[in-house]
């Protein structure tokens, strides 16, 4: 019979799997190699979301400190991007990262689509 604490460390490595699986695919692989899509929306959760085109987060900061390294890819569905909404001000990138990110927003804005950048210039892609 295994000591106590060595069966538990068994125990709890089998539930690897399982955690991994709950976390998400997507989530999974951008911790583990930096870059990769990530999914930010209006109607998603910075609490609950996992990035994913199915689950998104709510806020674009979020999003930043969530991608990681690499050149990562932030996808905008629709909706208001303010302080009201959550959203911290000013959005900063790592300084390896700035020429990685690219946001990518969808749906028609119509009149107000884009970003204004508040002072100089956004050293990324906007897609």
């Amino acid at each position: 019979m295994l000591p106590i604490s060595v069966d538990r460390f068994f125990r709890r490595l089998l539930l690897l799997p399982a955690f991994l699986l709950a976390i998400g695919p997507s989530a999974l692989a951008g911790a583990l190699l930096g870059g990769g899509d990530y999914y930010v929306h209006g109607t998603g959760s910075d609490a609950r979301g996992d990035g994913s085109p199915t689950n998104p987060w709510r806020t674009v900061s979020h999003a930043v400190d969530q991608a990681g390294g690499g050149q990562p890819t932030i996808h905008l569905g629709r909706g208001l991007y303010d302080a009201a909404a959550g959203e911290q001000f000013p959005i900063f990138l790592d300084e390896d990262d700035v020429l990685g990110v690219i946001l990518v927003g969808t749906g028609d804005y119509g009149a107000n689509a884009g970003m204004t950048p508040r002072s100089g210039p956004v050293p990324m892609r906007v897609r």
